[in-house]
């Protein structure tokens, strides 16, 4: 049996580690979102751009690393999309930008039907121009 004052301390503990997780996730949001937004091609949902699944040249180390990276990171915003979808932030913009970095089937399709979306494509120039970005093309 534990002493009261050792359970309302823990209590207190998870209260301010969630927090601090909020914060941090929020303070990475602002930071990672326009970044992530200007790196994806002006044209790349316009109907002359060819899309294929691009194969590394290099099947080393290297190009296994590069993929886990960009899959590991894709991975960590959406997570932290679909933590703003219950919570102040914006969880749609964040999980397209997950989409743009997950290496999925049917990402394509998943992509063109999301950017669609109301505001979706209003809210992703708007992180374009942040970055000094030109407006993604439809």
């Amino acid at each position: 049996m534990t002493p009261e004052w050792f359970d309302q301390f823990w209590q207190l503990h998870w209260w301010a580690v969630l927090g601090l997780a909020t914060l941090l996730s929020l303070v990475a949001v602002i930071l990672l979102a326009p970044w992530l937004a200007a790196l994806i091609p002006a044209d790349y949902f316009s109907a002359q751009r060819k899309h294929g699944i691009q194969r590394s040249r290099h099947r080393g180390v290297v190009a296994w690393v590069r993929l886990l990276a960009r899959n590991l990171l894709g991975l960590l915003v959406l997570i932290m999309g679909l933590i703003m979808l219950f919570t102040p932030g914006q969880g749609i913009l964040m999980l397209f930008l997950a989409s743009m970095l997950l290496d999925y089937p049917g990402k394509l399709r998943f992509q063109h039907w999301l950017i669609r979306r109301k505001g979706v494509l209003k809210g992703i120039n708007w992180l374009r121009a942040k970055a000094s970005a030109e407006p993604l093309r439809i």
